[in-house]
């Protein structure tokens, strides 16, 4: 006998052979067995699902003698016929090219004969969609009320494309497509029947460009064994099915994440001149980064590739995956009205790499600014109901003087060195009177801004040392004492970095002073910094309003010199922020009692132990003061409240 293709020498014939269908078979099984037939189904799914070896299967089982459990037995004359095809009481009609009303009223008038051989005459009818209208009409009285030995088994890959009351007259069952993993049994138990060795990633990758087909998968496979046939080998599985290797899109998903783009368009024309399509390669990527999120979120590796191989791509955060795959998604949209798909990725690819200000200044950007909206309206509406209680709980004037202390806007008309006026309570219990409280003064340095070492930082940033940073961020404010941690979780990653140099943003300008002049806390940073970047690094801060003015400002200049670098610092952003002169200290007002004398807050000794930074730390109050202070000082200014005890 001459050569057959895998999949007509494999083709299941029984419903225990039928793979990836469990419920259909177990269902068209007990029918055959308890003798509930219908006179018509229909069989809908996927091109290489099992229609057409189920309707067999099942024109086999009605007819068979000895069936078993709803099973043909194969061996009985009757089976062997109609395996063979040489059985004139099962009709296998092809409605593609017989999709006339004559064909159908020839049907009709043959439909009233009762068969010669079999139980049944089964007309099976494949691709039944592809009759006309006329022929629909033709077929449906007939397969309305059919004769009581006739059975219709229709077959479809577009279902919508028949007419409703065809589907009603018929018992429909919808064929799924077959799992990977059941594929690559599938073609296991063949190679192994065969005497065959195979690579496992070489079945793998058939089965995923198969997209749920058995019968697409054998023919693969089978032109895979007449490419190497001792052995099916990973390169034939992939020149074969036309598949990237995943270690390909590995390397161009790093390219394109570190701004790299001409090796990132070089690992794609590489593919191009291999024979690749363009679409093809889009494809490959978009299920490859699928692949990524879902090995991410779960403890399964969806991927081809062992952790090892899958070690650069550490450190991508999962949204760069999400925007990768919106974008491709629509490249995808484009490429099929284009007549040059491979110039259209190659554009694309350009456009993924380039990130640095198209993403970060626009989109991030906006959602920056609405959340800190939100956010400002949220403790603004929350202030309001703290300061109505305050003043609620405020004592009377005949009361004694209460310790907590109280929070006072100061009016423009008053001076900030106004001394507070002496209480004087007279008392019949005692003669003591309270005084005037005395000033207490700290010594700390004011918050300063070089507007020219912040463009120099923009001017050398890169995207790829600022998302490192974002990743190790929290394992780097970690590392901090609880007392110095505070001061950074309010706050952002650092929002600019580039070789040896960071800017960090701070929302509050005494968050930033403190920073600015802790030596101690600066070194500890540093040291972590440059651990991650391999480099020496020097650290600079900013208060988010400056940032977000002076960020602006540079991005309008970067695009009018053309997207080039390095941009000069306007004059404009010269005049609104002068270079750092010598600074006046900031005064802050603790409570003494009368005869306490006035001292000054000594200064912070330098330690080697990291701990030993909780020293320098402004003198603290209660939890419950230190909230309703700060919370005064965000709704009022901190120039116009004064703090008085």
């Amino acid at each position: 006998m001459s050569y057959q293709a895998l999949y007509r020498v494999w083709r299941p014939q029984t419903f225990d052979e039928l793979i990836g269908q469990n419920v259909i078979s177990q269902t068209l099984k007990n029918a055959v067995k308890y003798e509930q037939l219908g006179h018509a189904y229909l069989f809908t799914g996927p091109r290489g699902t099992g229609k057409t070896s189920a309707a067999k299967i099942l024109a086999k089982a009605v007819n068979c003698p000895h069936s078993t459990d709803g099973n043909p037995c194969n061996e009985c004359e009757i089976c062997q016929n109609i395996t063979e095809g040489r059985l004139s009481d099962v009709i296998e009609i092809d409605a593609a090219s017989n999709n006339g009303v004559e064909e159908i009223r020839d049907l009709r008038d043959k439909v009233r004969y009762a068969p010669t051989q079999a139980k049944y005459k089964v007309y099976i009818i494949d691709e039944v969609h592809m009759l006309t209208t006329g022929a629909f009409n033709a077929l449906l009285k007939t397969l309305e009320e059919p004769p009581g030995q006739v059975i219709f088994i229709l077959a479809t890959t577009e279902p919508h494309k028949i007419p409703d009351t065809i589907i009603s007259r018929t018992q429909r069952f919808d064929f799924q497509r077959i799992q990977d993993q059941d594929i690559i049994e599938r073609m296991q138990y063949i190679l192994d029947a065969d005497g065959v060795r195979y690579d496992e990633e070489a079945l793998e990758i058939i089965a995923r460009a198969a997209q749920g087909g058995m019968r697409d998968s054998l023919s693969l496979l089978d032109q895979a064994l007449s490419y190497s046939r001792e052995l099916v080998t990973v390169e034939a599985a992939l020149e074969v099915s036309g598949s990237l290797d995943q270690q390909v899109l590995v390397e161009y998903i790093r390219h394109l994440y570190d701004g790299q783009t001409e090796d990132a368009l070089q690992t794609f024309q590489r593919q191009v001149q291999k024979g690749k399509q363009g679409s093809r390669f889009v494809e490959e990527l978009i299920l490859f980064a699928r692949d990524i999120l879902l090995t991410t979120h779960t403890s399964k590796n969806y991927t081809l590739l062992s952790k090892d191989e899958l070690k650069p791509l550490s450190g991508i955060e999962v949204s760069f995956y999400y925007d990768l795959i919106d974008q491709l998604n629509e490249a995808i949209v484009q490429m099929r009205l284009s007549n040059q798909p491979d110039l259209y990725v190659e554009v694309l690819t350009v456009r993924l790499a380039h990130r640095l200000y198209t993403n970060e200044t626009s989109s991030g950007q906006v959602a920056e600014d609405a959340s800190l909206i939100t956010e400002l309206r949220q403790q603004i509406e929350g202030l309001q109901h703290q300061l109505n209680q305050v003043n609620r709980n405020v004592p009377s004037s005949a009361q004694p003087t209460a310790e907590r202390p109280t929070i006072q806007p100061i009016n423009e008309t008053t001076s900030l060195k106004e001394e507070p006026k002496a209480s004087v309570q007279d008392n019949s219990t005692t003669e003591k009177k309270l005084v005037a409280p005395v000033r207490r003064t700290a010594t700390m340095k004011p918050y300063e801004l070089n507007v020219e070492e912040v463009f120099d930082v923009l001017n050398n940033a890169q995207a790829k040392h600022k998302k490192q940073l974002e990743h190790y961020w929290t394992q780097i404010i970690s590392q901090l004492s609880p007392k110095l941690r505070r001061y950074f979780d309010k706050n952002t990653p650092p929002v600019a970095a580039g070789p040896g140099q960071v800017l960090i943003s701070f929302q509050r300008e005494n968050y930033a002073s403190f920073i600015q002049h802790n030596e101690e806390l600066k070194d500890l940073l540093v040291q972590s910094l440059s651990q991650i970047m391999n480099e020496a690094v020097k650290v600079y801060v900013i208060v988010e309003e400056d940032w977000r003015h002076i960020y602006k400002t540079y991005v309008e200049h970067f695009k009018k010199s053309g997207n080039k670098r390095p941009v000069a610092v306007p004059g404009s952003l010269l005049e609104d922020y002068p270079a750092p002169t010598k600074q006046d200290t900031l005064e802050v007002t603790n409570p003494q009692s009368a005869d306490s004398e006035q001292e000054e807050a000594p200064e912070v000794e330098r330690d080697e132990n990291i701990q030993s930074l909780d020293a320098s730390i402004p003198p603290e109050h209660s939890a419950e003061e230190d909230e309703l202070i700060t919370k005064a000082i965000d709704l009022f200014g901190e120039d116009n409240v004064n703090i008085i005890r």
